[in-house]
Formats: C-alpha cells, sequence, structure tokens
C-alpha cells in the first residue's frame, strides 16, 4: 500500500510540474501576442502584384479559309480586320462564298477581348454575325450565322481561317 501511496504521489507531482509548464508557455504566447503585426521586407522573392487588364487579341489583317454550312457544305471566305484595341470598325469586312447559292459580302463592326471577337452587320436585307477566337494551332475558329432575309433561308455554319500575310486572299 505504501508503494502505491507513493507512485500516486509522484504522478501527482508529474502533473504538478507539467501543469506549471503549460500555464507558463500560455502565458508567455499572450504576452507576444499585442495585436501588431511584425513585417519584415521580402528577401529575394518580389511581391505579387496583380494581373494588369489582358489585352485584346490581335486579329489585323486578311484571314481565309473554309467554311462549313450547315445546309450547303463546304465553301470558302474571309474575314479582314482593322483593329483598334478593342474596337473592329471601319475598314472590317467578310465574305463567304456558300455552295449553290454564291456569295455574300459585306463591311463589319464589332470588338474583340483577350479570348475573342464579335463582329455583325444588321441591314435591311441581311443580319450576319460573326463569332470566333484563335485557336491554339494559331487559326482563327468560330461560327457565322446570316438571317433568312439574305439567301431566303437562314444560313449557318462555322470557319477555319489562316492568317493570310499578303493580303491577297481578302480583296480591297
Amino acid at each position: 500500500m505504501k508503494r502505491i501511496g507513493s507512485l500516486l504521489m509522484a504522478s501527482g507531482a508529474a502533473g504538478l510540474i507539467l501543469s506549471a509548464f503549460v500555464a507558463a508557455s500560455s502565458t508567455t504566447a499572450v504576452a507576444q501576442d499585442d495585436g501588431s503585426w511584425n513585417l519584415s521586407p521580402s528577401t529575394g522573392e518580389a511581391a505579387t502584384q496583380p494581373d494588369s487588364k489582358t489585352p485584346p487579341l490581335v486579329l489585323s489583317g486578311c484571314w481565309s479559309g473554309t467554311i462549313d454550312d450547315t445546309k450547303n457544305g463546304a465553301g470558302t471566305g474571309f474575314l479582314f480586320f482593322v483593329q483598334e484595341g478593342t474596337k473592329l470598325g471601319a475598314g472590317t469586312g467578310a465574305e463567304l462564298d456558300i455552295p449553290s447559292l454564291g456569295s455574300a459580302s459585306g463591311p463589319l463592326k464589332g470588338k474583340a477581348n483577350s479570348q475573342n471577337f464579335e463582329l455583325g452587320f444588321h441591314g435591311k436585307s441581311c443580319n450576319i454575325s460573326f463569332h470566333g477566337k484563335i485557336s491554339n494551332s494559331g487559326d482563327l475558329t468560330g461560327m457565322y450565322h446570316l438571317s433568312k432575309k439574305c439567301f431566303g433561308q437562314v444560313l449557318k455554319g462555322t470557319f477555319d481561317y489562316t492568317f493570310d500575310v499578303t493580303n491577297a486572299s481578302c480583296p480591297e
């Protein structure tokens, strides 16, 4: 019994010492927390800056290639861009050669952002729109839509154009 008493007393003393140690360390932690931040300059790494506004796609010039009309099959076409920042304006135009129907061409206006572009023409006799982007391979890809007033039927399809450095495929 004497042994059990000694063991309990030793355990109690150890618990008391451990409690005192925990209490002392928490007081130290509180003493260090005075509510202010300790700031020190970075050593070597530059601070991360927020991204600046991403510039729009660069589209200026002639893009030409193939179209795939959902009703009439494969054809050809081009888009010519005159770009000032995000604006695609005066001088911008397109032509679509649609199998068995003929061609449609004219001026367009629109805008571009860092990922895609939109162009359109809205007239009494025909409404046309183009939406696209530059693909990973560098081609200009997207969709076009012509209202029923253009050829007597709604036409829509896709285009896949490459940049023509010579502008030869985009008549002036």
